[in-house]
């Protein structure tokens, strides 16, 4: 669906579109491989090759309440994932948990750029896993893209009031783009009973048919 960005996060998001645009595939990006996320920030502007793709740029903000710890970038798991015809998938896996009274949040992000400019991205999904949330108790992933085309919004959640509700996966079609700025918010907020979360996945579909 569109999303409605504020005028700064929209231009600081058409800003990294623009550098994507002239940005060329570094001869020293090796294939990605499992890790954490500490290694793949370490990686900085060449990032790692997964099938027709690039992954780059990733940066990360952490953020606790009410005596909750915050996840460090050592405690997130990166596991990329290629699956046919071509599609790639990024899965984050992390021990994200509160108590009554706590908060917790984890802000990723990162590109996404075609290696030829000719496959290219034409549908984004989100999966999440592992979701527990006590009454008064919510945890959300919310996924926001930007491309050359517009901007764009996901979620999946877990919400419980006097009764719960729950998605646990999201997509949205996009216009054909070559790159991509991913940024993924994990909030995880307990009034009672605590709230749990181990993962979530963002696939990246160059062939919505096929999928």
């Amino acid at each position: 669906m569109p999303y409605n960005f504020s005028e700064a996060t929209m231009k600081k998001l058409l800003l990294l579109i623009v550098s994507l645009g002239l940005l060329q595939v570094s001869a020293s990006a090796g294939t990605c491989a499992p890790g954490t996320l500490m290694g793949y920030i370490a990686m900085g502007p060449a990032g790692c090759t997964v099938g027709d793709f690039q992954l780059s740029g990733f940066a990360y903000t952490a953020s606790a309440s009410g005596g909750a710890r915050e996840i460090a970038t050592d405690q997130i798991g990166v596991t990329p994932v290629l699956a046919v015809p071509g599609n790639v998938g990024v899965l984050f896996k992390a021990p994200w948990g509160v108590l009554a009274g706590q908060s917790q949040g984890s802000n990723i992000t990162y590109q996404v750029t075609s290696l030829s400019g000719t496959v290219q991205v034409q549908q984004v999904g989100l999966g999440g896993f592992g979701f527990r949330a006590g009454m008064s108790s919510s945890v959300t992933v919310v996924e926001d893209l930007a491309a050359a085309a517009g901007t764009y919004s996901i979620d999946v959640y877990l919400t419980c009031t006097d009764s719960c509700t729950s998605q646990t996966s999201s997509d949205v079609l996009i216009p054909a783009t070559s790159s991509l700025v991913v940024e993924d918010m994990v909030t995880l907020q307990s009034g009672q009973g605590g709230a749990t979360m181990n993962r979530f996945i963002d696939w990246f579909v160059v062939c919505p048919a096929c999928a």
